[in-house]
């Protein structure tokens, strides 16, 4: 029996992880497709607080080994059901190969990188076209309304 379960293994995840071993709470990461997340597929990462200039590869290696300083656990898995009600009205956990139990769910299962509509845009990424990250409140912005 777990306190916390992740899901989820980018910096979102490790983050919330560092913060639960901290605490002494027994915890698992499960890792999904990608270990460190989307950012590893990021050459440059020039806007992380206190540090100018990193690869994506190498801020989401520092961020999990940091949390790997507080006895957390990690499996690799892709989770494919969740359940509430199991042992004492905890959570049921399934994964690929595996089940566990945990009291709290934690779901930071991140982004994947869309695929741009314009015509020929699926033959730029071969020439080393760039994408940047977007959320709701960009849309907003861009035409004038919410989503």
């Amino acid at each position: 029996m777990y306190d916390v379960i992740i899901v989820g293994g980018g910096i979102c995840g490790f983050s919330a992880a560092m913060y639960a071993g901290r605490l002494g709470l027994k915890t698992l990461v499960l890792e999904g497709k990608i270990v460190g997340g989307t950012i590893t597929t990021t050459d440059v990462v020039e806007n992380w607080p206190g540090i100018k200039r990193i690869s994506g590869e190498d801020l989401a290696l520092q961020v999990i080994e940091h949390a790997k300083e507080y006895e957390i656990e990690t499996r690799d898995g892709w989770v494919n059901k969740v359940r509430f009600g199991g042992e004492e009205g905890c959570f049921t956990v399934s994964s690929d190969e595996d089940k566990f139990e945990s009291k709290t769910i934690i779901f930071a299962t991140g982004a994947e990188h869309g695929k741009h509509p314009a015509k020929g845009a699926a033959q730029s990424w071969k020439i080393g076209a760039s994408i940047t990250a977007r959320s709701a409140t960009d849309r907003s912005t861009r035409v004038g309304r919410l989503p």
